[in-house]
């Protein structure tokens, strides 16, 4: 893959995070994650189309704290993916897209679900849970 903006952006950021006493402990074309004693920060490079879509798509709500853009359920469905993919011992991710599938399995774009799991190869698991969760 050629050297591109994001990269140079997850570079700095790396480095940044490195002066700054971080220690990073994953990184990966996706995701950076860095922790600092009891401080962790998570970073999600969105790169390929379809994360840049997700997040096109946000919506934007107002919260106690301001105007927050959120991703809808079938993408963090694909970011609970994404993050259990990068650490398979994050199983609270796993359990997270069982009750997210389990609570909206009428009103999610299920072409979308399917597209993220294609990603990382694991459309078989998407059907177990499919399954488990009707």
């Amino acid at each position: 893959m050629a050297y591109t903006a994001y990269r140079v952006v997850a570079d700095k950021i790396h480095e940044t995070l490195l002066t700054l006493g971080y220690r990073c402990i994953h990184r990966s074309e996706d995701a950076g994650n860095y922790l600092r004693g009891h401080q962790r920060v998570d970073f999600l490079f969105a790169h390929r189309p379809i994360a840049r879509r997700m997040l096109a798509e946000a919506r934007e709500l107002t919260t106690v704290f301001g105007l927050m853009r959120v991703v809808s359920t079938e993408g963090l469905i694909g970011l609970k993916l994404q993050g259990f993919i990068n650490n398979p011992r994050r199983t609270q991710d796993l359990e997270d897209i069982r009750a997210l599938l389990r609570a909206n399995r009428r009103e999610l774009r299920l072409d979308d679900v399917r597209e993220y799991f294609k990603i990382f190869d694991r459309e078989a698991l998407l059907e177990d849970l499919l399954n488990e969760t009707e």
